[in-house]
């Protein structure tokens, strides 16, 4: 009488199967359910580009990076001017330029408000605000 051999670990099996040299990881702690790093919340600016080049023609600025949020949680600032936005996906928004531009240089930064709504202490702000890179942007 022959006994029939159970696998039980996926290792053996490949190992049947004539599959070798698999590293197999056990560890749970690399999965990034169990990793202790926080996310990343900050956006970045890789680069702005610009739809129409005439002043008055209500041209739209693109602006192309990362970590940009839906709902109001990202803003943007042309200048010290905060300018309402047109969210496409996590990598891509938009604006419109405002009107009374004037020719010179502005920089354009990115901002995510997130709030923190598990959390309410009496006297301590549950709002995180993260800033991007300054992009340049030149009206001519």
């Amino acid at each position: 009488m022959t006994s029939v051999q159970t696998h039980n670990k996926p290792v053996d099996i490949l190992k049947l199967l004539g599959i070798n040299n698999i590293i197999y990881n056990t560890r749970r702690d690399t999965c990034r359910k169990y990793k202790k790093a926080k996310p990343n919340l900050t956006p970045n600016i890789y680069s702005v580009s610009l739809d129409i080049e005439i002043i008055g023609i209500y041209p739209s600025i693109y602006i192309y990076g990362e970590n940009f949020l839906p709902g109001g949680v990202t803003t943007v600032y042309f200048g010290n001017t905060n300018v309402s936005i047109t969210y496409y996906n996590s990598n891509t928004i938009s604006f419109i330029l405002p009107v009374i531009t004037v020719p010179g240089v502005y920089n354009i930064v990115v901002k995510n408000n997130i709030t923190l709504k598990a959390i309410n202490v009496t006297g301590v702000s549950n709002v995180i605000t993260t800033v991007s890179n300054a992009a340049p942007f030149r009206i001519i």
